[in-house]
């Protein structure tokens, strides 16, 4: 009996120690537990995928958002400053010019101001440079001052101030004026539809071409003078003769 009852204890005690596998197993063999069983873990994971979700969010986000708006800041900032530096550039080299032309016209500011139709304090703030010029002021005050209007406005913005300047009341200014105002139709009337053909690489080459062609004209017309005044000069020793 005693036996018996130490046998019977054994084995409840193995079967005691097997439940577990024996309950894995029977989940492993069965597929609707595994697919219960898969099911629970899914959802138990979703729901802690939610919280996950939202921590990043919120900390990513707005790290992002931070970043970005001082990238922008920066940029609007360059920006701006590059902006004010070009207007306060672009307003103190054109108030020399036109202090220069005011001074060169031997004008009085009154005058001038009356036939530019500016006011005489808005004229001196703009030739101080405390005031930006609008381009029909521009072009009426340098009017008014006895230069050519475009050909200065042209050289200020082509080339710079001080061309405008040193060519302030010269023929040259006026020739300025008068071949850029020409240049336009002439292009059109002698290339006719081969003008859409023009590369813009041959401008420099076609700028000293024209320069070469003015220098050979005037020293054409020299030689000229030279040989009448020449035969002038021949004329009036033969006549005395």
């Amino acid at each position: 009996m005693w036996i018996r009852a130490g046998f019977r204890a054994d084995r409840a005690a193995k079967c005691a120690n097997l439940a577990p596998f024996c309950a894995r197993l029977a989940v492993n063999c069965d597929p609707a537990a595994r697919i219960r069983a898969n099911r629970h873990r899914k959802l138990i994971r979703s729901f802690l995928y939610v919280p996950f979700l939202f921590f990043s969010f919120s900390y990513s986000l707005p790290s992002r958002l931070v970043l970005e708006s001082i990238t922008n800041t920066r940029k609007d900032s360059s920006m701006t400053n590059m902006a004010l530096f070009a207007e306060q550039q672009v307003r103190a080299d054109l108030a020399r010019l036109l202090l220069a032309a005011v001074e060169a016209s031997g004008r009085t500011r009154c005058d001038i101001a009356r036939d530019a139709q500016i006011h005489k304090d808005a004229l001196r703030r703009v030739l101080t440079g405390e005031r930006s010029a609008s381009l029909g002021e521009a072009l009426r005050i340098l009017a008014a001052s006895g230069v050519t209007p475009q050909a200065h406005i042209l050289l200020f913005l082509v080339s710079s101030g001080d061309h405008a300047i040193a060519w302030l009341q010269s023929d040259l200014a006026q020739f300025f004026e008068d071949f850029t105002g020409e240049l336009p139709s002439a292009l059109e009337r002698v290339l006719g539809n081969q003008v859409h053909n023009v590369r813009p690489r041959w401008a420099k080459g076609t700028a000293h071409r024209v320069a070469r062609l003015l220098s050979d004209h005037i020293d054409e017309l020299e030689r000229r003078d030279a040989l009448l005044g020449d035969g002038f000069a021949s004329g009036q020793g033969g006549h005395h003769g």
